[in-house]
């Protein structure tokens, strides 16, 4: 009996001086500032996307398939034991937005993709009213490459921004923490079956729960990984323009066209601006020179009578 009560003593020394060493503090991947998860920003507010103070905007739900999570039963592609995570930026313009929303839908279909968010703003102002979508997409990893450039044809293309951040070192050091924390159980479940003193079984109980808590913590993180790493995201800005925008850019010609043209536009706004100073000016002018009129002749006639 003072064997085994020696045992267990010894095993409570040496795993609490373990607990000591990840007490207080959360698990490394938390506290090492590596964490990566797929963002995505839809406009705060609709006002200021379009450069013009007074438009009127409407926002609605682009219908189409939604969801937060990759579909399960896809794991992440490993390049030579690398994972990746992928992320584009893509801007495009189109005249044709409707179309264009509708392409897009079977280009995440076509894939094997889903779309994570998305959203639809209508901007109505005097001169241009137009709309633009904001979306986010999931697509497989291995058709990354075939989606982007897809994606990048929908319109006009104005920009891409990529980034691709290594994460196999995170994640095996996550599955070799897992390894670690589940043999440390085993033993603790050993060591409750021989435990014979209620206060050993309490200390030995509770060292249980905390490894088990970091085991969650550490499988729920390396599912983020996979998760992240399987399904590449491509955030997507369409943006729809006019016709007259378009040509702008259509050579010099064009140009020159619209330059002619918003010259007699403006020419003709001054003769407006100045046609609708007269008409707030004339009527005091007009009392004015009565006035005065009538001023003149009184002096007239008092110098007459002088």
């Amino acid at each position: 009996m003072n064997k085994k009560i020696l045992t267990i003593t010894m095993a409570l020394v040496f795993l609490s001086g373990c607990s000591r060493a990840n007490n207080g503090a959360a698990p490394d991947y938390m506290r090492n500032d590596v964490y990566y998860e797929a963002e995505y920003a839809a406009p705060s507010s609709a006002k200021g996307y379009g450069g013009a103070s007074d438009d009127i905007y409407a926002m609605s739900s682009m219908p189409a398939p939604m969801a937060t999570v990759a579909p399960a039963g896809y794991t992440a592609p490993r390049e030579n034991n690398l994972m990746f995570i992928k992320t584009a930026n893509v801007s495009v313009n189109t005249d044709r937005f409707d179309f264009a929303t509708d392409e897009l839908r079977n280009i995440v279909t076509i894939y094997g993709g889903f779309f994570e968010s998305s959203s639809t703003y209508s901007y109505s102002n005097m001169r241009n009213p137009y709309k633009r979508l904001n979306a986010t997409i999931r697509v497989p990893a291995a058709q990354y490459e075939a989606a982007l450039k897809a994606v990048e044809s929908l319109g006009k293309h104005i920009s891409t921004t990529e980034s691709s951040r290594e994460v196999s070192s995170e994640y095996y050091d996550l599955e070799s923490r897992v390894g670690i924390k589940k043999t440390e159980e085993a033993r603790l479940l050993a060591l409750i079956e021989q435990a014979t003193q209620l206060s050993q079984l309490i200390e030995l109980e509770q060292r249980l729960g905390e490894v088990r808590t970091d085991v969650e913590l550490y499988e729920s993180r390396m599912k983020q990984i996979d998760s992240l790493a399987s399904y590449s995201t491509i955030r997507l800005e369409i943006t729809e323009v006019s016709d007259e925008e378009k040509e702008e850019d259509d050579g010099f010609f064009a140009r020159l066209k619209k330059g002619f043209v918003d010259s007699v536009t403006g020419t003709l706004n001054a003769l407006q601006a100045i046609v609708i100073f007269l008409a707030y000016v004339s009527v005091p002018v007009v009392l004015i020179g009565l006035l005065a009129f009538v001023a003149i002749l009184i002096l007239r006639k008092f110098k007459k009578s002088s």
